[in-house]
């Protein structure tokens, strides 16, 4: 009976992965089959008859010792099966989640190929080459009021959106001395950034670009906030609100703000998208269309051997931790998962970096939710997990953890995150009494300093190193690390005497 239970709550787990049963019926299901395994755990524990009716002082030892086992093997059972559970969740809900995360994707994410300072001058010229193709002849007279000269955007998604553009407001002309106004005008975009500090706003430089059917620019604003909030979609949009859509789409792509009117449309760009854009979005692996692919756990190379990577991590887990060692193997197959694309500059499988910060941050901290959040601490920055899942499946520490170590501010009920700058970094940093997700932040230091020869650049390494003594050791001295500060200075001091 346990053994049925158990094959029917994989078959559940795989039917969910292959979308052959929606959320809502997943969830029904699990709990009826939840359901039926406490009666049938209670039904085994119930007290035997066989043992309450035995006179235990005259029955012979052993028949008391075969009925003991009798009543016992139900718990070694069902013990069994709570294991089986366990395993097939780590194995399955991953690779759920992933696949719910192509259908957000499929609805929201877009990939950008994004030019990067191309001249402003290039840009209007390819506007003007995509016109006549359209069949689209009409007066165009541009006013520009900007101190830029180039721009790093997706300009050829952008041109076919203006050209789109001026094809629709064309028809609102009606004299032939009657033209159309494309200006370009310097302004702010303004994104809101609490993990850095309370009430703190980033603002980035952007281009406000108009076109419109009347005979002036609407008035600019100092600053635009853009709406980076997920898409809903009409259940039956008309073709017009699916084209609107479709410009929105991209603009919020963009990290920009759109306002249209009937005469009127209104778009506000980064002058560089990657100011607020993580590069992660853009990768091959993140596109629409592209199934999960799972890390290779049997890599085996002179640099690294994973399965003895997982091996040694799980067993200091086990000594040192009373951190629930199901989870932890949770978390790992999602990074598995989460980063299966991305190698290393080594070759080797990019999930053994946080397996090792995970393992590292046992010297310094052995909380479940330090251990995980160190696991995690890269899927936020490089892949399309949310914070929302980490809270959901860890807890809020966990999830507090993760954030504080990601590099980007997450979206409340967006799938969009803004990438901070270095000093934005260290500033929630330094404001932070979140002490777990310090120790995380100097692990992942720790091993970056321990493998930097997989930058071939100097220069780079320079940078690094004089980055880690200027904020990490002073960091680690804070927290009293006295180990991490001698391994950091000796390290950071070699690659500084280097030469070049």
């Amino acid at each position: 009976m346990f053994n049925a239970i158990a094959q029917r709550q994989k078959n559940l787990l795989n039917a969910f992965a292959q979308k052959q049963v929606s959320q809502a019926e997943f969830l029904a299901q699990q709990q009826a089959l939840q359901t039926e395994l406490n009666a049938l755990a209670q039904q085994h524990l119930a007290p035997q008859p066989e043992l309450t009716a035995v006179d235990q002082s005259q029955a012979p030892q052993a028949e008391l010792q075969t009925l003991a086992q009798h009543h016992l093997a139900p718990q070694a059972e069902l013990d069994s099966l709570a294991q089986q559970q366990q395993d097939l969740q780590a194995d399955l809900l991953p690779l759920v989640m992933q696949l719910q995360d192509l259908d957000t994707r499929g609805k929201d994410h877009l990939t950008l190929d994004v030019k990067k300072d191309l001249p402003l001058d290039q840009f209007l010229l390819s506007l003007q080459e995509k016109l006549l193709p359209r069949g689209v002849d009409v007066p165009l007279l541009t006013e520009r009021k900007t101190k830029q000269t180039k721009l790093t955007a997706d300009t050829d998604q952008l041109a076919a959106l203006l050209v789109k553009g001026i094809a629709s407001l064309q028809w609102l002309l009606h004299d032939q001395d009657q033209y159309l106004l494309l200006g370009l005008e310097d302004t702010q975009l303004s994104y809101p950034l609490p993990d850095v500090a309370e009430g703190y706003v980033k603002q980035v430089p952007a281009l406000r670009i108009t076109l419109t059917a009347t005979e002036e620019l609407p008035p600019l604003e100092a600053s635009y906030r853009p709406y980076l909030t997920n898409f809903v979609p009409d259940a039956q949009p008309t073709f017009q609100e699916m084209e609107e859509q479709a410009d929105k789409r991209l603009i919020k792509a963009h990290y920009g703000y759109t306002q249209v009117s009937e005469d009127t449309l209104i778009y506000v760009i980064p002058v560089d998208v990657y100011e607020v854009r993580p590069l992660d979005m853009d990768k091959p692996e993140l596109a629409v269309g592209t199934l999960p692919e799972r890390a290779n756990d049997h890599f085996s190379h002179e640099t690294a051997d994973a399965q003895a990577q997982e091996e040694a991590f799980l067993k200091v887990v086990s000594a040192r931790s009373d951190a629930d060692l199901g989870v932890i193997k949770l978390a790992l197959n999602l990074i598995k998962w989460y980063h299966g694309h991305k190698n290393r500059h080594s070759g080797e499988p990019f999930y053994l970096h946080p397996l090792a910060v995970a393992q590292i941050v046992m010297d310094y901290d052995q909380d479940e939710a330090t251990i995980i959040g160190a696991l995690l601490h890269d899927v936020v920055e490089d892949t399309p997990m949310l914070m929302g899942h980490i809270e959901a499946l860890f807890g809020q520490e966990t999830a507090e953890v993760v954030d504080l170590v990601t590099h980007l501010q997450s979206i409340p009920g967006s799938m969009y995150k803004v990438k901070l700058s270095a000093e934005e970094d260290l500033r929630m940093l330094g404001n932070t009494e979140n002490k777990r997700g310090l120790y995380v932040k100097l692990a992942d230091r720790m091993h970056n300093m321990r493998t930097i020869n997989g930058h071939t650049e100097v220069s780079k390494r320079k940078l690094v190193a004089q980055e880690t003594m200027d904020f990490f050791v002073p960091l680690a001295e804070k927290l009293g690390l006295k180990e991490v500060v001698q391994e950091f200075k000796e390290r950071c001091e070699a690659i500084l005497k280097m030469k070049g």
